[in-house]
C-alpha cells in the first residue's frame, strides 16, 4: 500500500493473512476434520494410492 495522508489513514484497506507452507507443515499440527487439513494431505502425497486416500476424505 502506498503511504496516505494521515487524514485518510482510517480509510486505508487492511487485510490480515496467514501463509501456510503446505509442503512443510506437520499434519499432526492441523485440526481434524478440516478441509484445509485435507488439502495439505493432498500436497504431501507421494504415491497414487495416497491421492486415492485423500480423495476419499474429501
Amino acid at each position: 500500500m502506498q503511504p496516505v495522508p494521515a487524514v485518510l489513514a482510517a480509510y486505508r484497506p487492511a487485510q490480515r493473512h496467514f501463509v501456510l507452507d503446505a509442503r512443510h507443515v506437520g499434519i499432526e499440527d492441523l485440526p481434524e476434520p478440516n478441509l484445509m487439513t485435507t488439502v495439505v494431505r493432498l500436497e504431501q502425497t507421494r504415491t497414487p494410492w495416497d491421492v486415492v486416500e485423500v480423495a476419499r476424505r474429501l
